[in-house]
């Protein structure tokens, strides 16, 4: 586990995404229709490697969706991840309605897709794009709103 916390929202997915291997990518059989790897595919890869970014005394809780009724505090990133951006509007308003309810620091949309599948508009900042290669051996980072892009950056 990490001995201190990431500066940010953004240094602690790319970490996340740096300790995912090429290899359990490329042999993955958790597939969607179109032979792509599914969004829980990554979303067990991405949980499984997120909790050694972080300090022994945080916690890492998938599908808080249920506490939204919780008067406690929380001092958090929330993150969702999707695929070929399929949702993204149900996705983007369930963080501006339903999770405005929870005190966070920041939230992010991780949109996972091929670089040879780009996103063919702008959205906002807290839209994050993760254009991987075929190989899938590198990714690039690239914010909603083309404010910053940065990469490559290479899985394990």
């Amino acid at each position: 586990r990490a001995l201190t916390m990431p500066a940010d929202i953004d240094t602690l997915l790319k970490q996340t995404l740096m300790k995912i291997t090429a290899h359990e990518l490329t042999n993955s059989v958790g597939c969607n229709v179109d032979a792509e790897l599914s969004e829980h595919t990554w979303q067990m890869q991405f949980f499984c490697k997120l909790t050694s970014n972080l300090p022994a005394e945080c916690c890492v809780s998938p599908d808080i969706g249920a506490l939204f009724d919780t008067s406690g505090k929380l001092d958090c990133w929330i993150l969702e991840l999707l695929i070929n951006g399929k949702g993204i509007t149900g996705h983007f308003t369930r963080f501006s309605q339903l999770y405005s309810v929870l005190p966070r620091k920041d939230f992010r949309l991780v949109d996972l897709r091929c670089v040879n599948r780009p996103p063919k508009k702008r959205f906002p900042h807290e839209v994050v794009h993760v254009l991987f290669t075929e190989d899938m051996k590198e990714f690039y980072w690239q914010h909603g709103d083309c404010s910053s892009s940065d990469g490559p950056f290479k899985f394990a």
